[in-house]
């Protein structure tokens, strides 16, 4: 089928060539002609031989009786290619996948074994190297983090390694409340959006899913009880200057921060409460987000066979 689709793609090219080809013809000819009509009206005008009434009507139709000679062939090749294209695609969707085989898994939840996985989009490049991870059926991974430091791009990859589901946090108090991050601070204050994001994380209760938090859900400590208790508690550390530079604009972000309190404050008052609640603690400086991803698996699968 990948092998149908490229030569799809390349035939397409051609007909797509052919009829841009086609097209500058057209549009040679229609403007060409409306032209040459135009010149051949007032060089008779001139010779007296029609009258000005004359010359304009002929100035005015020319481009009238041409133009829409020229829509009319495009209107044909894109219909014709359109039904040419259409003919392939239908073919190509038509083509039998390859059979690899296929197994009934049993009712009920599975644990999830992941054993020297390898994946690569394309060759040279490999994105996945030999993962091993093994998790528990009904767990989930929840990470936890200053705002910028990558838990919701790890968190996508980290849940397609596993299998699992990705939420993010704060798009969930979003979807609830209808509104910005930054719009629920400033409409209920700093507190007032920390008991929000406590109700919203508290109640979250779902399987085989990884759950990237907002930075400062910390402060909740219902939320982060209830994380601790139900789930593996992953903290994402990063030095203060990078968290700096990845964060421009700290209010559009939704970071709450309070009156005469700086960036670098914040940073070092989360540091011991994310210290306090992760089970697991993965430095991220240096690393790319396959490395990331590879480390917070293992470290997954360690903490896993010793409680």
């Amino acid at each position: 089928m990948d092998a149908e689709s490229q030569r799809f793609r390349r035939i397409t090219m051609k007909v797509l060539t052919m009829q841009l080809n086609s097209t500058s013809v057209m549009d040679i000819i229609a403007y060409g002609g409306a032209a040459i009509g135009m010149g051949v009206a007032v060089s008779e005008f001139l010779k007296v031989n029609i009258s000005m009434a004359g010359t304009l009507c002929i100035v005015l139709l020319a481009s009238e009786f041409f133009l829409p000679l020229r829509l009319l062939g495009s209107f044909f090749h894109i219909a014709m290619n359109g039904m040419a294209a259409s003919d392939k695609i239908f073919k190509i969707l038509d083509l039998p996948e390859p059979q690899v085989g296929e197994k009934t898994l049993p009712e009920g939840a599975l644990d999830i074994r992941l054993d020297d996985v390898h994946f690569s989009y394309e060759a040279g490049r490999e994105i996945l190297k030999g993962v091993k991870l093994d998790l528990q059926a009904g767990s989930f991974v929840s990470l936890v983090g200053e705002s910028g430091c990558g838990k919701s791009t790890i968190g996508v990859v980290l849940a397609k390694v596993l299998g699992f589901d990705f939420v993010d946090a704060d798009v969930l108090i979003q979807k609830k409340h209808g509104k910005l991050l930054r719009e629920l601070i400033a409409e209920y204050g700093d507190d007032g959006f920390l008991q929000i994001e406590n109700d919203v994380n508290k109640e979250i209760d779902l399987k085989n899913t990884v759950i990237a938090t907002g930075g400062s859900v910390v402060y909740c400590d219902e939320a982060m009880q209830h994380y601790v208790k139900n789930d593996i508690v992953v903290y994402i550390e990063l030095p203060y200057e990078v968290i700096a530079s990845r964060l421009e604009n700290v209010k559009r972000r939704g970071v709450v921060l309070k009156d005469g309190q700086t960036l670098k404050d914040l940073y070092k008052e989360r540091i011991l409460l994310y210290e306090k609640y992760a089970q697991i603690t993965v430095k991220a400086e240096g690393l790319s987000v396959e490395e990331l991803m590879d480390t917070i698996a293992e470290k997954v699968l360690a903490y896993e066979s010793t409680h």
